[in-house]
């Protein structure tokens, strides 16, 4: 979870409660049916943290998630939101 991790980074201490979640789509392309888009969603509460932030958070970990990074070639959209 790199959500779970950057918002580690940021603030150690702080309680947190995350509940993720993601829709695929498959589409049939030249080289046979692959994932063509990608939209996770994640909800959390976190102690001390504000709306603006939570979502800053969320794109930075859509950004350096390991996962995003391997499908390269498909459309992610992350929604991210506090409880």
């Amino acid at each position: 979870m790199a959500l779970a991790g950057v918002l580690a980074q940021d603030r150690p201490s702080a309680d947190a409660k995350l509940e993720t979640d993601a829709v695929c789509t498959l589409g049939q392309t030249d080289a046979g049916y692959r994932i063509t888009t990608m939209q996770p969603t994640g909800r959390g509460e976190v102690e001390g943290i504000g709306e603006d932030e939570f979502e800053s958070a969320a794109q930075q970990a859509k950004e350096g998630c390991p996962v995003s990074n391997a499908l390269g070639g498909v459309e992610i959209s992350m929604e991210a939101s506090l409880a």
